[in-house]
């Protein structure tokens, strides 16, 4: 009786453990199968700009039920000979001082959120007088819910159009994208000013720029502010704690298991999740997934980046990060409360800091979230309410704004009231 009772104990033990492993990649896969994006292309009628040059304006929209990520486009003649002599390529929705193509994003038609479609202007020189006739191509790569690939447009409107072109924008491709070292304080509220500065990318930049900052804010306020708060991927990517998408390899258990995640979520990414993958373990992972399906069933959200960890949670995709590092995923950092610290003793070192002046780790996002990853010193649960509530609008950005660092004054006031009437 007690071998049975015993084997009994070992089937049933055997039996959760392999629903516990294979249950999540099937119904991974099943999700998985379900979605995906459907990318098309249209192209206007080719405009005479003068000179032997001509222009058409290429629309891409997403018909998928999953975003597309567009990682670089360009388009090149479908023969070794063609009467073209030059070929450009701009994308339209970024800014014209980025010498490169910046890292798109297309929700699909039926998405409740933007941008919805990416306009490129095709510019060409011939080397006839002729309009363009010889076929082109446009290539695109990509990924969705699938690790990226290749997807090729060709481009068959020959037609000639009597209607000047007059784009959005005509970005002009020639400056530099790191030829400026300015530093400026901009007042975004009354008690909220951001710092706008140059690509960081060590810490010597960092504290270099901080202390930039910090005396043009003594010359304008004649004091040092109360807080810094700086952007926790420019910790994260300072810490070394960014990875180009082309080095990572995607493995089949990303694969299937990004299938649990909505597209608004940076684990959806087969590139962020396998990072993450990586730095947690899979055994946690899984246990992150039954949590999450458990608190679904519970009417709670949220388990599975409580079970996985900050990791998993602060985890940016491609397209999340100011650019160059728009085609990185980007962990989270490490041990911020420690750095926050180590940020205020550099400081210290060059300026005479009192212990009112906190620096913080801070991520915030657009539809605002607002968490204070570390602080030194650190915060009461007070001053992290109003903080939170001064950077709610997310004055620092999440794309190409630049604007990493943010200082707020004026959060000891009702104290200093206080002081100056005694």
């Amino acid at each position: 009786m007690a071998t049975l009772t015993l084997l009994a104990i070992t089937l049933s033990s055997l039996a959760f453990l392999v629903l516990f492993v294979s249950l999540p990649f099937l119904m991974g896969w099943f999700f998985q199968r379900r979605r995906g994006s459907e990318l098309l292309l249209e192209e206007s009628p080719w405009h005479e700009l003068g000179n032997n040059r001509y222009a058409k304006l290429l629309t891409l929209r997403n018909r998928g039920n999953f975003h597309a990520l567009i990682l670089e486009a360009w388009v090149r003649p479908d023969s070794l000979t063609s009467e073209y002599r030059s070929l450009k390529l701009y994308n339209l929705s970024q800014k014209p001082e980025y010498p490169y193509f910046k890292t798109a994003i297309i929700k699909s038609e039926s998405s409740k959120k933007g941008p919805k479609e990416l306009k490129l202007l095709l510019e060409v020189e011939t080397s006839g007088g002729g309009k363009p006739i010889s076929p082109l191509e446009l290539l695109l790569l990509f990924y969705d819910n699938a690790p990226m690939r290749v997807r090729r447009f060709p481009l068959t409107n020959f037609d000639l159009s009597s209607e000047p072109l007059y784009p959005d924008e005509n970005p002009d491709n020639s400056t530099p994208l790191e030829s400026s070292e300015e530093v400026s304080l901009n007042e975004y509220s009354t008690q909220v000013l951001t710092l706008t500065t140059p690509i960081i990318r060590d810490e010597d930049q960092l504290v270099d720029y901080l202390l930039r900052g910090l005396n043009i804010y003594m010359e304008r306020y004649k004091a040092l502010p109360d807080l810094i708060g700086i952007s926790e991927s420019v910790v994260a990517i300072v810490q070394g704690r960014a990875y180009s998408v082309y080095e990572l390899r995607v493995s089949l258990l990303s694969r299937l298991l990004t299938g649990f995640f909505n597209e608004d979520s940076s684990m959806s990414s087969p590139y962020a999740f396998q990072l993450v993958l990586q730095k947690v373990g899979l055994l946690r992972i899984l246990l992150g997934i039954w949590g999450g399906v458990l608190g679904k069933l519970l009417g709670r959200k949220g388990w599975f980046y409580v079970i996985a960890g900050r990791e998993a949670s602060s985890v940016d995709d491609c397209g999340g990060t100011t650019p160059p590092f728009d085609k990185y995923v980007v962990l989270a950092p490490e041990n911020p409360s420690a750095y926050a610290e180590r940020l205020w003793r550099r400081l210290k070192e060059s300026l005479e800091l009192s212990r009112d002046l906190r620096v913080a780790v801070i991520d915030a996002n657009d539809l605002g979230a607002v968490d204070i990853l570390g602080a030194y010193p650190e915060l009461g649960g007070e001053l992290s309410r109003k903080v939170k509530e001064l950077l709610r609008s997310n004055p620092q950005g999440n794309e190409d704004e630049r604007r990493p660092i943010v200082f707020i004054r004026e959060l000891f006031a009702e104290r200093r009231l206080e002081n100056e009437e005694s």
